[in-house]
């Protein structure tokens, strides 16, 4: 079972110097809730890239595959008299095979998105601080009950408000 420890700071700096600290401690399970966006910051949590592109790759070509074989399909059970050209073509696909990719791509984007961010969140994270939206800078840190304490101390020793 994981403990969540989470510090506010009042300048970037001092927060700044925590997450560093915490990456030399080897602590990975870090969130930062900034009151503006800082790419210094950000780069230093070095979060894993989002899954989400792979799921619309994903939702693009089973959408290309769905479309092809859809049409083929419809084309073939038509039983249409085509004075010796083939029956299922591909040219005549590629509209219908790039509408359902474009489709089935922004579904399966939209779906990740959902299901990736938890959304709707009906109830803000009891770690959550509405000084975070204004001028202080708030460090979550999810850890093993054992390294909280060691995470505790050194959000204390950077100049951190630690909160369990």
């Amino acid at each position: 079972m994981n403990v969540t420890v989470s510090a506010v700071f009042a300048s970037r700096e001092k927060a700044l110097a925590a997450v560093r600290r915490l990456r030399e401690a080897q602590v990975d399970d870090l969130d930062v809730l900034t009151p503006v966006p800082d790419e210094e910051l950000l780069a230093v949590v070095a979060q894993r890239p989002s899954p989400v592109g792979f799921l619309t790759l994903a939702g693009g070509l089973f959408g290309m595959v769905f479309g092809f074989a859809g049409a083929a399909w419809t084309h073939a059970q038509m039983g249409l008299i085509t004075a010796g050209k083939p029956v299922v073509s591909i040219p005549p696909f590629i509209i219908v095979a790039f509408e359902m990719t474009v489709l089935f791509g922004a579904l399966a984007t939209l779906a990740g998105v959902v299901l990736l961010c938890r959304l709707p969140r009906p109830r803000l994270s009891t770690h959550y601080d509405p000084r975070a939206s204004e001028d202080h800078y708030v460090l979550v840190v999810r850890s093993s009950p054992d390294r909280a304490e060691a995470a505790a101390s050194i959000l204390k020793a950077a100049g951190g408000e630690v909160r369990r």
